[in-house]
Parts: C-alpha cells; sequence; structure tokens
C-alpha cells in the first residue's frame, strides 16, 4: 500500500474510533456544475440568509484553504426513536434539534481528526460543520456518501438521510472515493408530502415555503404558512419521515438522544421562560441559536393551530409584551383560537400600537372574533 493509501486507512480507522459514521474523499477541485445550480438559485431568488452568499467562496476550494488537495467529508447519524407524548400542549422540535448542538458533536470529532492529519503528516488542515462556505450535499456525494435525494436532503443506503455532515479541507493529497451510483428512482413520496409545497420538484425547493425556514426566519412568519406549521416550533422532519430509504434507520449517537421536555416543549411553559432560563433549557441544543423570541412566537403560532381555549389568559397576557413579533403572533394566535373573551384586551391594545404589522395582526384578529357566534353559557 502506497503512503497516500497508508494514511488515507489510518485517516479512516481514527474516524471510526470517534464514532463518525461515514466518511469519504473527494479532490478539492472546482466544482462547475455546483456554480451554474447556485447561481440559478440565486437567480430565482432561491438564497436565503441562513447560507453563504459567496458563490465563488463556496465552490472553489482554493478560496477556502490555499493549497487545498483533499476534501474529506464526514457524516453523523442522528436519528433518534420518537418520544411518547403525555396528551399536553407541546410543541415539536425536529430530529436535527434533539440532544446536543451537532455544531458541537461532530465539530469536536472533526477537530480531532483534523489534528491527527495536522500532527502526522504537518498538512494544513480546515474544518466546517453547517457554519461556513462549502455545499454539504454536493461535497457529500462528490465523496461517496450518498445521493442527492428529491427532497434535496443527501440519503444514504444504510443511515437513510438523518444525517448531519461536515468536512475537512487540506494540504494532504489523498485517494478519492467514486460516487454511489444509486438515486430515488420513481419514488416521489417526499414532494407530495411537503406540508407547504417548497419541493417543487424533484432537487428543487423553495426554501421560503419551507417549514424549517419558516421556524428560523426572524420576524412575522406569513398568515398563509401558519396554520400548515402545526405544533411545529424548530425544523420540520416531514419529507424525511416519510422516505422509504428511512424505514430502517437505527439509532444514532447517544449523544443526540431526546429529553422529552426539551425537544416537545410544554407550549405555555415555553412562553414564560426567561432569557436565562431558556438558554439553560435550550442553550445544549441546535434550537438554541435562534434564541428565545422566535421560538416563543412559534410557540403562539403552535397553540393558535391547537385552538387552546385553556391558553387564552396566556397568549392574552403576551399582547403587552415588549416584542413587536410577539404581540402580533399573540394577537394571531387569539383570533384562531376563537374565545370572544379576548375581545375587549385586543381593542384595548389596539388604539395605542404603535407598530403597523401588529396593528393589523391585532385588527384582523378582532374582524375574526366578532365573526363568531357568541360563547353560549
Amino acid at each position: 500500500m502506497d503512503r497516500k493509501n497508508d494514511f488515507k486507512a489510518r485517516i479512516k480507522q481514527e474516524a471510526v474510533h470517534l464514532g463518525i459514521d461515514l466518511i469519504g474523499f473527494s479532490r478539492a477541485r472546482p466544482l462547475t456544475q455546483l456554480r451554474s445550480y447556485l447561481e440559478r438559485r440565486a437567480a430565482e431568488g432561491r438564497m436565503t440568509g441562513l447560507e453563504c452568499g459567496d458563490i465563488e467562496l463556496r465552490v472553489d476550494p482554493e478560496r477556502i484553504l490555499p493549497g487545498a488537495r483533499t476534501i474529506i467529508t464526514a457524516g453523523l447519524s442522528y436519528w433518534q426513536a420518537e418520544p411518547q407524548g403525555d396528551g399536553l400542549a407541546r410543541g415539536s422540535l425536529s430530529r436535527s434539534a434533539w440532544g446536543r448542538d451537532y455544531h458541537r458533536v461532530l465539530g469536536d470529532k472533526l477537530a480531532c481528526l483534523a489534528g491527527l492529519i495536522r500532527y502526522e503528516s504537518g498538512a494544513a488542515v480546515k474544518s466546517y460543520v453547517d457554519t461556513g462556505p462549502p455545499v454539504d450535499r454536493a461535497l457529500a456525494v462528490e465523496a461517496g456518501l450518498g445521493w442527492s435525494g428529491k427532497n434535496c436532503a443527501l440519503i444514504n443506503p444504510k443511515f437513510g438521510s438523518w444525517l448531519f455532515i461536515g468536512q475537512i479541507y487540506t494540504e494532504l493529497e489523498l485517494e478519492a472515493d467514486s460516487a454511489l451510483a444509486l438515486d430515488c428512482g420513481e419514488c416521489d413520496v417526499c414532494l407530495k408530502a411537503c406540508p407547504t409545497g417548497a419541493l417543487r420538484e424533484a432537487h428543487v425547493i423553495d426554501p421560503y415555503r419551507c417549514i424549517s425556514y419558516l421556524t428560523q426566519m426572524k420576524g412575522f412568519v406569513p398568515p398563509k404558512y401558519r396554520p400548515l406549521m402545526g405544533r411545529k416550533i424548530y425544523g420540520c422532519d416531514t419529507c424525511q419521515a416519510v422516505c422509504p430509504v428511512n424505514r430502517a434507520s437505527e439509532p444514532g449517537a447517544p449523544k443526540f438522544a431526546p429529553e422529552f421536555d426539551t425537544v416537545r416543549p410544554r407550549l405555555l411553559e415555553l412562553l414564560q421562560l426567561s432569557n436565562r432560563e431558556f438558554k439553560e433549557r435550550f442553550g445544549q441544543s441546535a434550537a438554541g441559536w435562534r434564541g428565545r423570541t422566535v421560538l416563543q412566537r412559534n410557540a403562539l403560532i403552535a397553540l393558535g393551530n391547537l385552538r387552546r381555549r385553556d391558553a387564552v389568559e396566556d397568549i392574552s397576557a403576551c399582547l403587552k409584551d415588549s416584542r413587536a413579533v410577539i404581540r402580533g403572533h399573540a394577537a394571531w394566535a387569539l383570533g384562531e383560537i376563537g374565545d370572544r373573551s379576548a375581545l375587549p384586551l385586543l381593542e384595548e391594545v389596539l388604539q395605542p400600537e404603535q407598530n403597523p404589522e401588529v396593528a393589523r395582526e391585532l385588527t384582523e384578529a378582532i374582524d375574526s372574533l366578532k365573526r363568531e357566534a357568541p360563547v353560549s353559557r
């Protein structure tokens, strides 16, 4: 075995020792086809602020690490069984936010692997876990970790699409792996199951309709999408849950095992969390990065969708919150619940309201409640 292959085997052995489920190698070369894909996405308005906007940086490894010769892509399974419910009004976090923050879990493993490469070869390295310019799925496909699914997720024949992905760019030249000769075939269940129609066609997603994006965006969620969010307050697993390849998934890393009260939080309790309490509860979760306001806004949407009349008092208290987005979504939730007892307070807070978006939400909620039949006594 030559020195390149010998060191490649050494890296793979260490990856297994670190608990990395998949690892593959690709040449660090400009991704010409990916450039065209990203340019088309940008031209169609399908790029969001949650991803790097510098296309050249994303497709040219030399811009990321001068002298890069190899990109090592790692995959870590995160599937865990669904926790049992208890009948309370609870929100739902997608599996990607269960257990410890995957940026830290996989990031720590890649840091160890990068340290090995640097120590034993002297080659420069640079690693990422969903936090920089690399286009994870494209690099994973090149490295043979799986194929690009019609739901725009990486799919591996053993682990399905429940995979976190990270990369190590290095000056070290190692033999590249081959891409898998697999695809989704005729299956299109994910396209049909998407609640908002964000999967416009195979391999094409409108991120601004995707519930995963909607639960993470800041500001006011477009009203037409709120009912489709159900009780989801962070992320969405629908297109993965229906994928036939995912039926045989096995539990991933133990650090992603869910704590029930965190991944299925009580919605009313979530509304009342202080910043300190929020950080204590969600600080170790991937859901914590967007902050308390976004999750509390989503909790109000979930309570409105659940039509929880027992939540009217707590939601009404949010009408006097200092944050406009909380006041506005509280008004919407009260309108959806349809309890006319909220009318006096809605009318009271409308008059002094200075924010036009909140005033619109209040007005629409008032009109909605006035159309409701009076509650029988």
